[in-house]
Parts: structure tokens; C-alpha cells; sequence
């Protein structure tokens, strides 16, 4: 029962900060502060139920958060704090049972590093980036093959859609894609971690009744 009210009250909470940040992002006021307070939620939520590796990945998502969001200048600490989470996401899912073949990732990661070269955008920066990106992709695609906890997987693909708005963010610099890209990024993001802590709770629960009923 205090479960079930922890969960409510979180999501009233995480509801209210996502209003609160696209409507001040509507009038182009400075809304990072809401945008990290509602990240520091979802690491007190997994505290709260005591979920270690939830715990764990949301203490580098805030740090990736402070360096990128609140600080905004030191883009490669936050890209390697980043990193460490979806690693984080790849042992969850691994021993899970939810995990692609070891070839699939290095396809996965080589062909970004040939993209890399294509552009003449190799340097540390960069590859750090599309490393990230190629963890998240397979996280994602490793998560659908559990059937039992579709929420994770909600969490994971709408962190790709974040990631596909950064990437435009940075790439294009101007236009309407641009645009649409600068104010997605955090509708995208912010649900994404919510899912996330949410997908991690439900499996926590699920693992807890098989304990039990052995």
C-alpha cells in the first residue's frame, strides 16, 4: 500500500514538473532547474524502494545531467556519465535475459565509427557520442524481447527519440527541424527516465513474487 502511494505521488509530482518546464520553455524562461529537479526525483523514487541499480543509474543520469543541462559545457563528461548508465541497463538486461549477441553489438558500434570517419567527425568527443548511442540502441532492441516489462522498453525508446532529437539539435543548427528537435529533446527525455524508474519497480516487484512463490 505505501508502495502504491509512493508511485502516485511520484508520477503527480513528475506530471507537474513536465508542465511546468514545457510551459516555461513556451515563454523562453529558463527552465533547467525543473528539468533536473524532476531527474532527482526519479533517483530519490529508486532510493525510496530501494532499488540498487536503479539507484546507481540515476546517480550518473544526474551527473550527465549536471555537466550537459545545468553546467553545459562539459559535454564529454556528461556523454562518458551517460555511457556508464546504459553499461548499467546492459547488465540489468543481460541478466535478464534480454540481450543481443556480442557481434551484433561490435556491428552496431563499428558501423557508427564508420560513420564517424565518413563526416570527418572523428575525435574523442564524437566517438564517445555514437559509442553511447550504439549502447542505447541495443539496450532498446535487447528489451523487447521481454514481454513481461514493456514499460522499460517505453522508457528506453522514447530515450532514443531524446538522442535522435540531440543529434539533429547539433547537426543542423537552423530551420524547422532544429526548432522542433530544441523543444522534443526534454518531452522526450523527462518521460523516458519516469518510464525507466517505473520499468525498473515493476521488475524489482516481478522479482520479488518469484522469490517468494520459490
Amino acid at each position: 500500500m505505501k508502495r502504491e502511494i509512493l508511485r502516485k505521488g511520484f508520477l503527480i509530482i513528475e506530471t507537474i514538473l513536465f508542465v511546468l518546464f514545457i510551459v516555461m520553455d513556451l515563454f523562453h524562461t529558463d527552465s533547467s532547474v525543473v528539468k533536473y529537479t524532476g531527474i532527482v526525483l526519479c533517483f530519490l523514487y529508486s532510493l525510496a524502494i530501494r532499488n540498487t541499480e536503479g539507484s546507481i543509474s540515476f546517480l550518473f543520469t544526474l551527473f550527465a545531467d549536471y555537466f550537459l543541462l545545468l553546467r553545459n559545457d562539459s559535454y564529454l563528461l556528461g556523454v562518458l556519465s551517460f555511457i556508464i548508465v546504459q553499461l548499467i541497463y546492459t547488465f540489468i538486461l543481460f541478466h535478464r535475459g534480454c540481450h543481443l549477441l556480442l557481434p551484433i553489438r561490435v556491428i552496431l558500434l563499428a558501423g557508427a565509427l564508420l560513420i564517424l570517419y565518413l563526416l570527418k567527425m572523428f575525435d574523442l568527443l564524437n566517438v564517445a557520442a555514437l559509442f553511447y548511442f550504439s549502447l542505447l540502441l541495443e539496450n532498446f532492441i535487447s528489451s523487447l524481447t521481454n514481454k513481461e516489462n514493456r514499460t522499460l522498453s517505453a522508457g528506453l525508446f522514447l530515450f532514443l527519440c531524446c538522442d535522435i532529437c540531440v543529434g539533429l539539435f547539433n547537426l543542423i543548427q537552423s530551420g524547422p527541424v532544429y526548432a522542433f528537435a530544441s523543444v522534443m529533446m526534454w518531452v522526450f527525455y523527462l518521460p523516458s527516465q519516469v518510464f525507466l524508474t517505473l520499468g525498473q519497480d515493476d521488475a524489482f516487484l516481478n522479482l520479488l513474487l518469484k522469490k517468494k512463490q520459490v
